[in-house]
């Protein structure tokens, strides 16, 4: 079987943990004997460029992307122009599949003249829904409105819309009720995200995610102080990895609580750095109240860490609250403090807790198990 991959995100040279996973999705189906190449559209290159990357044939094609000021280039750019230049380096009837990630313009189009002209199976891969009203202008609105329409007949060429978590599909199902639609969660690297005994006198607690309001890292430097103030005789410290606008304003938050030597801004790290600071974690939150899944919860997991998400979003399909993970309310300090403080004092739960998510992750969550899950789903439909 061989597989088209097209996305707009995917890891470079310069960012080679930029949305890893998509990388890892390909890697995953080579290993259980599909054949993959990926077209990556790069807004920040001229020319295209095709190479061979861990077994997987990769081609970089230059792409507009959508601003105020690329809005005339965004809308006519000509399908036929890269169909000419993909085909000098790949031969598209040789596919059984194209997999579509992301749903930019150019690549919706690109997608569609493709499935005109070939026969090979489409599937599409949901990562978060776009809300309508997140548009704060009138050019956000008309490239919204224009990316829908395309959507939309994408869609109805399509074999199956598949989400990252069962909340996603849920939300494409009412989206468009008449189309297939599964769910295929992501994996984990249990090569890299591992466990290790816990040797720390400090009580770590972890974070990690951009820095942007709804991720919530607010509410666990809040949760946070409390812990601080309520374990006297305890040393914790807290590790924020990610970068955003809230930066500035999260370190003005613990300048005022007067924390700043326990808690360490990290900034954007390495993908291997992620897995250092989680192994090295007593607890992990991230209570992000706008998630379609958070692939970092599960590799937390991977690592016998304890993990503390909210209710409501793409993680409570994996979470059973109390038994290998918690769930708590969006916007709730006070809960993520009661979990930390619960998890902190008694030993034996935190074990038995972090436990079971590890048991959970190697059993169900690993990217072999993706690539034998993704591999039957494409065979069913050829």
């Amino acid at each position: 079987m061989n597989v088209l991959l097209l996305t707009t995100v995917y890891p470079t040279e310069k960012k080679p943990s930029y949305c890893i996973f998509i990388q890892q999705i390909a890697e995953a189906l080579l290993q259980v004997g599909a054949g993959v190449t990926v077209i990556s559209f790069r807004s920040d290159i001229a020319e295209e460029k095709f190479f061979n990357n861990n077994g997987v044939d990769i081609l970089e094609m230059p792409y507009v992307q959508f601003n105020k000021a690329n809005i005339i280039k965004y809308f006519y750019q000509r399908t036929e122009n890269l169909i000419s230049h993909i085909t000098k380096n790949i031969k598209i009837e040789t596919f059984d599949i194209i997999y579509l990630h992301f749903f930019d313009l150019p690549t919706m189009k690109l997608t569609y003249a493709l499935t005109k002209k070939y026969s090979a199976k489409l599937f599409m891969q949901y990562h978060g829904l776009i809300d309508k009203k997140k548009c704060r202008s009138i050019t956000q609105f008309i490239g919204e409105n224009t990316r829908r329409i395309w959507e939309n007949r994408l869609v109805k060429k399509s074999t199956c819309l598949i989400g990252v978590s069962s909340k996603l599909s849920e939300q494409i199902k009412e989206r468009y009720p008449s189309a297939k639609v599964c769910t295929q969660y992501n994996g984990v690297s249990t090569d890299i995200f591992t466990y290790e005994e816990y040797k720390n006198v400090n009580f770590i607690i972890s974070c990690v995610g951009n820095l942007i309001d709804t991720k919530g890292q607010k509410y666990l430097i809040e949760a946070f102080k409390k812990c601080i103030d309520y374990f006297e005789t305890k040393t914790l410290e807290l590790y924020i990895v990610g970068e955003g606008i809230n930066f500035e304003n999260y370190k003005e938050m613990v300048r005022n609580y007067n924390i700043e030597d326990k808690v360490h801004f990290t900034g954007r790290v390495d993908y291997h750095v992620v897995a250092n600071i989680l192994k090295k974690s007593y607890i992990f939150v991230l209570p992000s109240y706008y998630e379609a899944l958070g692939c970092v919860y599960l590799e937390a997991m991977a690592c016998k860490v304890p993990v503390v998400g909210c209710e409501g979003q793409g993680i409570d399909g994996i979470i059973i609250d109390g038994k290998n993970g918690y769930l708590v309310p969006e916007k709730d300090a006070e809960s993520i403090f009661c979990i930390m403080k619960k998890l902190i004092i008694n030993k034996k739960l935190h074990d038995d807790i972090g436990q079971a998510g590890y048991d959970l992750v190697q059993n169900k969550y690993t990217w072999a198990d993706t690539g034998k899950d993704l591999m039957l789903l494409f065979s069913d439909a050829l």
